[in-house]
């Protein structure tokens, strides 16, 4: 009977000590089947966190995980046996069914599609100043151009969506539009302009318009434009000397400039019949000169920066295949390789420098949780020695201090990584423009498919590692080796984190295995660039 009497009072000074800590009456705390130690435990597993332990000789202790404890632990789930006949059956049965929807609702054909719906993207040539926000003026550099989509349709489609994309730096203002039905024609209209001080990839605007039909079927549009080229270059003298070149070989005659670049041909800083245009980039002020040869029938374009020339490369190769019936080759040299390697390195260096500032942050805020704890410690026990004295305070400050410091550094490290990233698109856009005139489609499809794709960080898996299982992929494909069987060859490479230059070496010998067994051309075997072609801009 005194044991059961010592645990009663016990379990009322716990009780009496737990309602002042959480100011409540312990009338109200106290439940009325608080006789008995029975009753004392059937109650006490209703504690929401606490763990009562009661020892043979009747000592009772309450404990409690962290500050705010939450003991519920989910249910065992019941294991079930799973047939694995049965569910392949099924996937087989969904499988065959779902053939059988797809024949029949791609009985329409491709002409009927886009008859059903017509796109019309329309661009304004003639780029207007951009008002800024803050002073409500116009800025005589940065341009900003309209773009009108126009849809017509003979029947009335329901859930349509319009998308609208183009490439960083550029920014679309709308880029969203959505219809609940479209009958006959609709207009809409978006601002593009340029955005901050990084090179552009690519002019191409994108629109894709998804809709339902009156029979239910789901279909999607993408259509394509380009923006002008005055938005983002302007027209300057051009340079002789370069240490970036891309050299572009056409089988048919050379075409003047005032075809290839109409929009600049006009401007004074250009010599009339002069063999070199020079176009200057209006936000970050590098020089690009597009040069045709005296007595080849070659363009080149070249720059101080490699990633400055990736746009007007684009726009060349485009406009000598609309203008031209030639075919097009180029020189893949060592200096396009050098310029993606030093991207993937810069890129790599910004995701391990973030990774290193976010452990840092991690380990203070682990030590400022510990801080927290002992000062509530302090202030609960009421020792005789004050908090200031224990240098908690003192210590809770600097740890702040340094987390609000850290956080300042990972914004830059992000912003640093998001222009690593745009950067090392660039390049790669730039590698992949000169490989497809060498390369067959199919080859091109597979190398753009394993290495053209947005960096984005999710998980501590980004381009280098998606990147590194693909060209891994690529390689067993397309070995030249006839032993390997096609069990091995199929394998799935998992995307495993890369975190030393060890293994990033590694990835960027796979990238030139990979060019030099697609590349069909014997002309771009990785060679340099002649030294010597500095020479056709002595006429300038």
């Amino acid at each position: 009977m005194k044991q059961m009497t010592l645990v009663l009072d016990c379990s009322i000074l716990f009780h009496l000590s737990l309602c002042a800590l959480l100011c409540v009456s312990p009338f109200n705390f106290l439940p009325e089947e608080f006789h008995t130690v029975e009753g004392y435990l059937t109650y006490s597993s209703h504690l929401q966190g606490a763990i009562v332990i009661l020892s043979e000789d009747g000592r009772l202790e309450a404990c409690y995980l962290g500050s705010e404890p939450n003991l519920f632990v989910a249910p065992p789930l019941h294991p079930r046996g799973y047939d694995y006949v049965a569910a392949e059956q099924e996937l087989s049965k969904l499988r065959a069914q779902l053939k059988k929807k797809k024949d029949s609702v791609d009985q329409t054909n491709e002409v009927g599609v886009d008859t059903e719906l017509i796109i019309a993207i329309n661009v304004s040539m003639d780029a207007k100043p951009r008002i800024r926000s803050s002073n409500n003026q116009y800025s005589t550099d940065e341009l900003i151009c309209t773009a009108t989509i126009e849809l017509s349709s003979y029947t009335t489609l329901h859930e349509v969506q319009i998308c609208v994309d183009v490439s960083k730096p550029l920014i679309a203002t709308n880029d969203f539009y959505a219809l609940p039905n479209l009958c006959e024609r609709h207009v809409a209209e978006t601002e593009v302009y340029v955005e901050g001080d990084r090179l552009p990839i690519s002019s191409e605007i994108v629109v894709i318009v998804t809709y339902r039909t009156d029979a239910g079927i789901l279909r999607a549009l993408r259509r394509t434009s380009q923006l002008p080229l005055k938005m983002m270059l302007r027209s300057c003298p051009p340079e002789n000397a370069s240490t970036f070149a891309t050299v572009i070989k056409s089988s048919d005659s050379l075409l003047p400039f005032s075809q290839l670049f109409p929009e600049f041909s006009g401007d004074q800083s250009q010599k009339q019949g002069s063999n070199a245009l020079g176009l200057r980039h209006v936000h970050s002020d590098q020089t690009v000169t597009v040069v045709s040869g005296n007595a080849s029938n070659r363009y080149r374009v070249q720059s101080n920066d490699g990633l400055s020339s990736t746009l007007v490369v684009q726009r060349l190769i485009d406009r000598l295949k609309d203008k031209s019936k030639g075919s097009l080759k180029a020189n893949v040299g060592q200096n396009h390789l050098q310029l993606v390697h030093q991207r993937i390195e810069a890129h790599f260096m910004a995701r391990r420098e973030i990774d290193r500032i976010t452990s840092e942050i991690g380990l203070l805020t682990s030590q400022l949780r510990n801080v927290e704890r002992k000062m509530l410690r302090t202030v609960r026990e009421k020792n005789e020695r004050s908090l200031t004295d224990t240098g908690l305070p003192f210590l809770f400050e600097s740890t702040c201090r340094a987390i609000f410091a850290l956080l300042e550094d990972l914004v830059k490290a992000r912003a640093d990584r998001d222009r690593a990233a745009q950067e090392l698109r660039c390049s790669l856009q730039l590698l992949l423009l000169l490989l497809r005139l060498n390369m067959s489609e199919d080859k091109y499809a597979m190398l753009r498919a394993a290495i053209n794709f947005e960096p984005c960080p999710s998980d501590g898996i980004d381009w280098e590692e998606i990147a590194d299982a693909a060209l891994s992929t690529l390689l067993k494909s397309v070995s030249r080796k006839s032993g390997i069987s096609e069990a091995k060859s199929s394998t799935w490479n998992a995307l495993t984190p890369i975190a030393s230059g060890k293994e990033l070496n590694k990835l960027k010998k796979r990238l030139v295995h990979a060019i030099e067994r697609l590349d069909g051309s014997r002309e771009s075997d990785i060679a340099e660039v002649e030294p010597n072609e500095g020479s056709d801009l002595a006429s300038v």
